[in-house]
């Protein structure tokens, strides 16, 4: 049955066993599934510091978020707070948190550092004054350096002193390194487990005297963690059974899958996809927000998208390659349609624009061939 056919029969009789979170999971079709994953990704309405459930009916709204607000001077816990709370409960909460805490700290260089589930590290989702160099080599993995550990307290860290500062060195270029004195760190914890840590490497007055800094990070910190572990924490964990892995190449993860006993005897609809656009408009939304942790996340969410029929690969920045099996070739629109809508309960539809998907091109395996190589090459702009 093809899926504008099972879609109508879905709408009518798997919407609300969906939305409550009764209707059961496996091959139950892509319709199925990504309502399911849209909803769990979908936009809170609910205050963000506030843990309420949302009402199954909130699904239904996509709200266009809203512009990040200042601070009144001058900035204290209390107003930082109240800035925060008028910021939308979603996934893209922790880039616009950065950007209040980055104007009401006056912070000249740091990084809101979120947990890749893909790598097991904490990397730059946001950040200003870091050279690429140091972006790209700061990802920090539990273990690795005792400071960071101590994280785990729920209570800031100050790393000051040549022998503490040394275990942080490789994580920044040699130009950055040389010029820190001291780096304030602080946890967003929620349920025991760290979601993810602000770095401040350099602040302007009061906030480049240790004692305020630290003073009001631990009350903002403290408050904002169940907002943060909700935009990150809950919706990657609702999002993705099993991430993709990491560092793979197409042809390798297309054997993997065509290669497994369930894939025999069956067709793929595979095709390749550019988020291009969509990707920069969120960006030109998110003045700090690390392009590659954009793509990186995309790349998690269309995993999510494809798990129950198929896989989602990154190609290049703002291309994806997804693969779906059993899936008719006149069925692609509707499953753009699923994606575009998908995708806009992430980040937004901003300007009165949703997600722009655009195929580039398309490939049913295995009627149009059987070469793996050649089939990865073709899908690759």
């Amino acid at each position: 049955m093809g899926l504008l056919r099972r879609a109508g029969r879905a709408v009518r009789g798997q919407q609300e066993a969906i939305a409550e979170g009764s209707a059961p999971r496996g091959r139950a079709g892509l319709l199925h599934r990504s309502l399911g994953v849209l909803r769990a990704a979908a936009p809170r309405t609910a205050p963000v510091f506030a843990p309420a459930p949302v009402p199954a009916s909130a699904a239904a709204t996509v709200p266009s978020p809203a512009p990040a607000q200042a601070p009144p001077a001058p900035a204290d816990a209390s107003s930082i707070l109240a800035a925060l709370r008028a910021l939308p409960d979603d996934v893209e909460l922790p880039s616009r948190l950065f950007t209040v805490l980055k104007d009401a700290l006056g912070i000249a260089r740091g990084a809101l550092l979120l947990y890749d589930p893909l790598r097991m590290v904490y990397a730059p989702w946001a950040s200003c004054g870091l050279d690429q160099t140091t972006l790209h080599r700061l990802r920090i993995s539990l273990g690795a350096v005792g400071s960071f550990n101590a994280l785990a307290n729920g209570k800031p860290v100050t790393v000051a002193g040549a022998p503490a500062l040394a275990g942080y060195q490789k994580y920044f270029s040699s130009r950055e390194f040389s010029s820190l004195s001291r780096l304030v760190l602080a946890p967003f914890i929620a349920e025991e487990k760290l979601v993810g840590a602000l770095l401040v490497a350099e602040a302007a007055a009061p906030f480049d005297q240790e004692a305020a800094l630290v003073a009001c990070l631990t009350e903002v910190c403290d408050a904002a963690s169940p907002a943060v572990r909700r935009a990150r924490g809950e919706t990657m964990k609702a999002a993705a059974e099993a991430p993709p892995r990491a560092g793979a190449t197409t042809e390798e993860e297309l054997t993997r899958v065509l290669s497994q006993p369930a894939a025999a005897g069956r067709k793929f609809l595979f095709f390749s996809v550019s988020l291009e656009e969509y990707q920069q408009r969120i960006l030109a939304a998110h003045r700090y927000l690390d392009p590659f942790r954009l793509q990186e996340d995309l790349r998690y969410f269309l995993s999510a998208f494809a798990a129950d029929l198929g896989v989602a690969l990154p190609l290049s920045r703002g291309a994806f390659l997804i693969g779906l099996q059993d899936v008719p070739p006149r069925d692609l629109d509707l499953l753009l349609h699923q994606l575009r809508s998908f995708l806009s309960t992430l980040f937004g539809s901003y300007d009165g624009q949703g997600a722009e998907a655009t195929v580039l091109r398309t490939r049913l395996y295995p009627d149009d061939g059987k070469d793996i190589a050649e089939l990865a090459s073709f899908l690759t702009p």
